[in-house]
């Protein structure tokens, strides 16, 4: 999900995406760092997460034990380019103006 003239890498500052349970998550990489097993652990500042929130929040209310982690590792984010995705959103707007009816 970039253009053809983009790197690949993530690095602070890199726009990504997280796809996990059906839940689609958009952020930007605050920090970086690798852990003592070697993995590249990233924060994220994640946008409009309220679903991930509302859902770790029912979790608390119904007594799970389970723990989220702060950091998501590297391979499970992807790169999202903010042009591409930009073109995505302008394709659908076409899209969407093409069925409009009320031009007629």
């Amino acid at each position: 999900m970039r253009l053809s003239n983009e790197a690949y890498g993530i690095d602070v500052g890199t726009f990504v995406m997280n796809y996990h349970h059906g839940l689609l998550r958009l952020g930007v990489v605050a920090s970086k760092r690798v852990d003592d097993e070697g993995w590249s652990q990233c924060m994220v500042d994640w946008l409009e997460d309220d679903i991930h929130t509302a859902r770790v929040d029912w979790d608390r209310k119904m007594g799970s034990t389970r723990s989220y982690a702060e950091e998501t590792r590297v391979d499970w984010l992807k790169p999202v380019s903010v042009g591409w995705l930009h073109n995505v959103l302008n394709a659908y707007g076409d899209r969407e103006n093409e069925r409009r009816t009320d031009f007629i």
